[in-house]
């Protein structure tokens, strides 16, 4: 049961980093109900990090969280 259980982990992994999926705090910022959601988990990240606030943005293509005011 252990070893199906790791084997499907591992290919739910696998499958994910092959489908180009990425599962970032602010994947889904664009969806409009899951905006707030986003950015209120982008800025609980940077608290975690130590920064005073971040917002959700798109870098080179990518929808990331920005953290600003940095120790």
């Amino acid at each position: 049961m252990n070893r199906l259980l790791i084997c499907l982990t591992l290919l739910t992994v696998v499958d994910v980093a092959i489908s180009g999926v990425y599962l970032t705090t602010c994947a889904r910022m664009d969806v409009p109900l899951l905006k707030d959601v986003a950015n209120e988990a982008c800025k609980t990240s940077c608290g975690f990090k130590g920064c005073g606030s971040g917002y959700c943005t798109k870098r080179r293509g990518r929808k990331t969280c920005f953290c600003r005011g940095c120790r």
